[in-house]
């Protein structure tokens, strides 16, 4: 069943407020996996720039000028991945199979350059490690906020691969079902 679009304001806005508590610069911010902009939305209050990232065309969704929208998948590497048409994740394949044969250009966070960066929100659908690791350069470097969906998945550990960064788990936003969903992460800036 579909959340609706009020439940769905309602955890944007309670996510949201669990990483700026956190958030000691108000520069740049990512939205990695923005979908309908409702974090990207959010976060132009009170970022100066907001950068918002899907590998599908959002355009439709987009009414914020202050929301620079980037329609490309991102990894841990430069590559092509394939996924299923209609879905609004990238699965790890690397050649086309007979359910997914929808390629997605694959680029990294690094290759962006970004600066200043208070905060990274990334709600991939287990894709988030990947996504991390493609970010390691600006991630060391910058030490955001993190706001990430949790995956449980010994292969896909964002959780792991942040504390192997020097990230802390600070926050968890657990679900209507009191499931652990989403968690904060901070990086002492040394």
């Amino acid at each position: 069943m579909a959340t609706d679009i009020n439940t769905r304001r309602k955890n944007w806005q309670t996510g949201y407020e669990l990483a700026k508590k956190h958030i000691d610069q108000f520069d740049t911010a990512l939205d990695i996996g923005c979908d309908i902009f409702g974090w990207s939305n959010l976060m132009t209050q009170d970022f100066a720039h907001v950068h918002a990232f899907d590998f599908r065309d959002r355009t439709e969704f987009l009414n914020n000028k202050k929301i620079q929208f980037h329609q490309v998948g991102l990894g841990e590497a430069t590559t092509t991945r394939y996924t299923k048409r209609g879905v609004g994740r990238i699965k790890a394949n690397e050649t086309a199979t007979k359910t997914c044969d929808m390629p997605v250009k694959i680029t990294t966070v690094d290759s962006f350059d970004f600066t200043n960066v208070g905060l990274i929100k990334v709600d991939c659908d287990g894709y988030e490690k990947l996504v991390l690791q493609g970010a390691k350069q600006l991630l060391t470097q910058q030490s955001p906020v993190i706001f990430c969906e949790l995956h449980t998945s010994d292969t896909n550990s964002s959780h792991d691969y942040l504390l192997s960064l020097g990230y802390s788990h600070e926050e968890t936003w657990y679900d209507d079902h009191g499931i652990a969903h989403d968690a904060v992460y901070i990086r002492d800036k040394k």
